[in-house]
């Protein structure tokens, strides 16, 4: 059986059915494992790089996204 990933628990989507199951608790089981992988991904980049390289890793990732940010709201100020 092939493990979940974190983006896979993140877009995962059911067909609705009649009588099948309630929309809010199985969004609310998901972001709940969704948050778990987040904290266990988390746990092993500070035990991995220290708690500074693990500050230093989510700045340049924050720049990363800033910067995609910043690129797709000129593309739409240009539209």
């Amino acid at each position: 059986m092939k493990a979940l990933t974190k983006r896979e628990v993140r877009f995962v989507r059911f067909d609705l059915v009649r009588k099948g199951y309630s929309v809010f608790e199985v969004d609310d089981a998901l972001l709940h494992v969704e948050r778990a992988f987040t904290k266990r991904t988390k746990q092993e980049i500070v035990q991995a790089v220290a708690k500074s390289g693990w500050v230093e890793l989510m700045t340049s990732n924050a720049k990363e996204l800033y910067a995609v940010f910043d690129r797709a709201e000129e593309e739409f100020s240009a539209s």
